[in-house]
């Protein structure tokens, strides 16, 4: 008897599977993968999963509203992800998997594994859309390459220019930079900038921040120079040592970081930087209703992350990636794709305040520069330029 009404339910079940399927919003719709390799173990997995999170928030919201319109027909969006830890011969690795798993737009996380990437690009024939700051991304002649964030020379100019208007009582700045490429890179333009407004550069000095967390002995050398400023280029946890150690010395002056440490720093440093902090976030830190939506997207993925300028960059990755395929027609052309992409910002869901692009594939953007106060995140000021050969940002303060 027990297996007769089994029997029964199941032969119902079969009766209702076709109906089941049909109602289904992802019935019939194939999916596009947009990758996302990225430093998911180790020491900055957080930056890595913030990139990944973002990006797949993005693509949730996207498929939550029925996907993409291409050509008459609807596609849903899949983020496949692959852990490179930052290095590069890894960052190859994953490439290649990702195209063996027939992914042809990749997103890829700083200096090192994006120009790995890079090199790769225009070869197998993928779409690169790197969160990487580096010029010499767009400055090889790649086709197949359009960057997701603003040049570094952008953003370090911009915090030059727009430090000298919030807090003209500074003059003297120490730099600390990371050994790699893009972080010298930044450090050289921010000290030509501040240096070009009749100001000084006390020290800049690289050091490997992935392997470094004794930074008495370079702070020893620095902190008798008086700076009155340490631009420290690199992630929030190397960022809380140097404020813990060198207030330990005995330093008062403001701490400035780049668009690569996110809000985590409040949390490791809240003391010490409270009120002698300036930090780079992304445009949408203005709107409460997209730090909210967010907030809570995070939460539902992984309530340890806290949303930051990656998981912005990642989440503008994808609908630039998606209202490209929509504008070119096409979800396999990865050339037409790339060509749309300048043509589809402004959009409304934008987290970065992506203005405009240039034929090369960067950006102009409206940055935001923020403060921490009495254990809070506040918003001093948007920063932006007119063009990308601008000669001085904007800076617009916000009132509080």
């Amino acid at each position: 008897m027990k297996n007769t009404g089994n029997r029964f339910f199941f032969s119902i079940f079969l009766l209702a599977l076709p109906l089941l399927i049909l109602t289904s919003p992802a019935f019939g719709q194939e999916k596009v993968k947009i990758g996302v390799i990225a430093p998911l173990t180790g020491a900055i997995a957080h930056t890595g999963k913030d990139m990944l999170i973002g990006a797949e928030v993005a693509a949730d919201r996207i498929n939550a509203s029925g996907g993409i319109r291409v050509g008459g027909k609807k596609y849903l969006l899949e983020v496949p992800a692959l852990d490179d830890q930052l290095k590069p011969d890894l960052t190859v690795t994953a490439v290649r998997r990702m195209l063996g798993g027939g992914v042809k737009i990749m997103s890829t996380m700083s200096t090192g594994p994006s120009m790995a990437a890079l090199e790769l690009a225009d070869a197998e024939g993928f779409l690169l859309l790197p969160l990487a700051t580096v010029p010499d991304l767009t400055a090889r002649g790649v086709k197949l390459v359009v960057r997701v964030p603003g040049t570094n020379e952008y953003y370090a100019s911009s915090m030059a220019d727009a430090l000298s208007a919030l807090q003209p009582q500074v003059e003297r700045v120490g730099i600390l930079w990371n050994t790699d490429p893009g972080s010298k890179f930044w450090g050289e333009v921010f000290a030509k900038t501040w240096t070009g407004q009749g100001r000084k550069i006390v020290a800049s000095e690289g050091l490997d921040f992935r392997k470094v967390t004794d930074f008495y002995p370079i702070l020893t050398r620095i902190l008798p120079l008086k700076p009155e400023a340490l631009l420290v280029i690199t992630m929030d946890e190397p960022v809380s040592l140097v404020a813990k150690q060198s207030r330990e010395l005995g330093y008062q002056g403001f701490f400035l970081t780049y668009e690569g440490c996110g809000d985590k720093i409040g949390e490791l440093a809240g003391k010490e930087i409270d009120g002698k902090y300036l930090g780079i976030k992304s445009y949408y830190v203005l709107d409460p209703k997209k730090m909210d939506y967010m907030k809570e997207a995070y939460k539902k993925k992984a309530s340890g992350i806290t949303p930051g300028t990656l998981g912005a960059n990642g989440h503008e990755m994808v609908y630039l990636a998606a209202r490209a395929m929509e504008k070119a027609g096409t979800v396999t052309d990865v050339m037409a794709i790339r060509q749309a992409i300048p043509r589809v910002v402004p959009f409304p869901e934008s987290m970065r305040g992506i203005l405009a692009f240039d034929e090369k594939g960067d950006n102009f953007s409206t940055i935001v520069l923020a403060g921490f106060v009495n254990g809070k995140w506040v918003y001093l000021a948007k920063v932006y330029r007119k063009g990308p050969q601008a000669p001085k940002a904007v800076v617009e303060y916000i009132k509080q």
